[in-house]
């Protein structure tokens, strides 16, 4: 039985529909209600009706929904990249056989060796940045060299990227990204084609409408041309998808590019308990840049989220796991529970804990541990090479972090010759290492063998501050990828804390491997089953729904983050922390633990909007010098509703909610 609303939606009976649909709302029946509609009471063959949804498993789920409850297998459901896919093929035959279609490992090997043909510099993590970036770069119609990636110097990318176009121009491959870029032009260059297609689906409803990109929604547009019957289902509140470049503008200018379109709002919440949406509510209505909805609650259970304090992470992990330990106990189903975080190192210490108690667990995206992260490779590579002086695969990694003006050039030369990095006099045999170079070899070589006399926490803390290392993170963070240098000393104090049962290297290293090598034999195992107990950032738990939720590290550290850098980052923020609250069907536990990595920390701004909706009125001006207890002292450059853009004398700029920062008492005017 569908409500008033869902029922205008389902019976429209003829052009643009854009639907708001909130979390928990229903709006899949409503799209599968929707098409039986238009094939039974409007009679549009179902054989011109496109479904679009964003994954494959979800377009597969709805289609079998739709055919059990109908039995009709005439409609197309499928996501944007197998739909321009299927209209590529009709256009190139050739170069769109399934053959042709890259895969990413091949991707990568491609771009590897383009990187190592132009560039002369060691930028660490390039390709998975690079993809990053490309994946931007072509989801906005953008050129290469008209386009200014983020995390990445102008020039290098953009000799990459030129260099893998011309590679797949050249032999006749293609990517994904492709299918989105060429499919427009294919349609846009091509009157006949875009005739054809237009017609063949005249009737386009799609799912996740929010999460559209640039090259998406002017395709789209391109297949409007000739009508307007489009029917599109989204919610602006959980556009969190901005790093693959969606955009929620489309959404939330629907009706400027369909003018006659009819605006309906599902605000009706199926799922979850009045205190979960009441609190969601306040949370998102201090955002401005959305629809003005508020969503309420069909059910009746009330059970209030919980706020709980605990003083490190490690507490945390602990209570949590006592938690999920009794309701697996009373007979709650591991299915029903989730812990929810943002970032994936966050769920390491859980891993770790419930691999050690037999806990069963899964986790929906792929978990990097500490072992695989490039730094924790260029630690034990410092080591490996104190150990061994042959290692060249493990001087080839560090031998500019930080810089010594070392070429691949050099690397082939001891390589080829098998020379050690201690065979200095060796090395005047050969013009191309000049004595500056033996000076900074020599240089290293005094590093290593102080280093191989260390235990490792005391070799750790050596590469980082007196080798350096240290300075060239920081550099990398700042310089290249602009972010906080801090987010990868987390890294180095993680792997300080593996060292807390062993300071011995290869039982160090050996412990690390071994939690690498039994988490990916739990991901394998866990690939197909569905009995465990989901770990998932917030950006993935997008979709689903669970009686019990654990969202952990509620920290302004965490949530909204130090990168968080204008008023938009800011609201993605909060639209990512009320997608992880509206999982919850009854149970909420989040956690805000007191100190991360030793570090105290101030509960997230998030919670107070939990409370308090649009805030408290408290006057701060431009020019104002402040106090903040972890930033030190600065001056406010703009104000805007309750944000405050303030320069920090030894923070840089950073982006506060002073309201609730001046309430919790951690930031205090000074007085001239």
């Amino acid at each position: 039985m569908l409500n008033e609303n869902q029922e205008l939606a389902v019976k429209n009976q003829k052009g643009a529909v854009l639907v708001i649909a909130g979390p928990g709302s229903g709006k899949t029946t409503v799209i599968i209600e929707r098409i039986n509609y238009m094939i039974n009471s409007l009679k549009v063959n179902p054989a011109n009706i496109l479904v679009i949804t964003f994954t494959n498993a979800a377009a597969q789920e709805m289609k079998i929904r739709f055919n059990t409850k109908y039995d009709n297998d005439q409609v197309t459901f499928g996501t944007f990249h197998s739909t321009f896919f299927k209209i590529l093929k009709t256009f190139d035959k050739i170069k769109y056989a399934n053959h042709n279609l890259m895969d990413e490992y091949f991707m990568r090997n491609i771009i590897d060796q383009a990187y190592f043909n132009i560039s002369q510099t060691i930028i660490p993590d390039f390709t998975n940045i690079f993809i990053r970036e490309y994946m931007l770069m072509k989801n906005q119609l953008i050129e290469p060299s008209k386009y200014n990636p983020k995390s990445l110097p102008k020039d290098v990318f953009e000799k990459v990227a030129v260099e893998y176009e011309n590679y797949k121009h050249e032999n006749n491959r293609f990517d994904f990204d492709d299918m989105l870029v060429d499919c427009y032009y294919c349609l846009k260059n091509n009157p006949q084609i875009r005739e054809y297609f237009s017609k063949q689906y005249s009737h386009i409803l799609i799912d996740e409408f929010q999460d559209s990109n640039h090259a998406q929604f002017e395709t789209i547009r391109l297949l409007k041309e000739l009508n307007d019957e489009i029917f599109v289902v989204g919610d602006d509140d959980q556009s969190i998808y901005s790093f693959r470049g969606a955009k929620p503008e489309f959404l939330l200018n629907f009706t400027t590019y369909f003018p006659q379109a009819k605006k309906i709002i599902l605000d009706i919440n199926y799922r979850s308990s009045p205190a979960i949406v009441n609190s969601s509510n306040n949370l998102i209505q201090c955002n401005k840049v959305r629809y003005n909805k508020k969503m309420k609650s069909y059910n009746q259970i009330a059970i209030a989220p919980k706020i709980i304090n605990v003083k490190t992470s490690a507490e945390q992990v602990k209570f949590i796991q006592d938690s999920i330990e009794n309701l697996l106990k009373k007979g709650v189903p591991a299915t029903e529970i989730a812990i929810i975080y943002r970032n994936n190192t966050e769920a390491i210490p859980f891993a770790e804990a419930f691999l050690n108690n037999n806990i069963s667990f899964k986790t929906r995206e792929f978990m990097t541990t500490l072992y695989n992260n490039w730094i924790t490779q260029d630690i034990i590579a410092y080591f490996d090479l104190s150990k061994d002086r042959s290692d060249i695969k493990a001087l080839g990694r560090i031998m500019n972090k930080p810089s010594r003006y070392m070429s691949k050039k050099i690397l082939s030369i001891l390589e080829k010759n098998n020379l050690s990095v201690d065979d200095l006099e060796k090395m005047k045999d050969f013009n191309e290492i000049e004595d500056w170079h033996r000076e900074k070899i020599s240089e290293l070589n005094l590093h290593l063998d102080k280093l191989a006399t260390e235990n490792v926490t005391e070799g750790i803390n050596y590469i980082k501050d007196t080798i350096g290392y240290g300075n060239y993170l920081r550099e990398y963070a700042g310089k290249i990828l602009k972010i906080d240098p801090q987010n990868f000393y987390d890294i180095i104090d993680d792997l300080l804390e593996w060292t807390i049962s062993t300071n011995d290297y290869f039982k160090w290293k050996n412990k690390l491997t071994k939690f690498d090598e039994q988490l990916r034999k739990q991901q394998k195992d866990n690939k197909s089953k569905f009995d465990g107990i989901t770990l998932t950032t917030m950006h993935s738990a997008k979709g689903l729904e669970f009686d019990h939720v654990y969202i952990i590290n509620a920290v302004e550290k965490v949530m909204p983050g130090d990168n968080c850098k204008d008023d938009a980052d800011l609201e993605e923020c909060r639209r990512l922390f009320y997608v992880a609250m509206t999982r919850a069907k009854n149970n909420l536990s989040i956690y805000v633990p007191k100190f991360l990595r030793k570090e105290p920390t101030i509960m997230s701004p998030f919670l107070t909007d939990l409370e308090e909706g649009e805030g408290v009125e408290i006057t701060i001006k431009i020019g104002d010098k402040i106090v903040h207890n972890r930033y030190g002292h600065g001056i406010i450059q703009d104000v805007k509703e309750n944000l405050a853009k303030v320069d920090f004398i030894k923070a840089g700029t950073r982006l506060l909610d002073y309201h609730y920062c001046l309430k919790r008492d951690t930031l205090k005017l000074e007085e001239d």
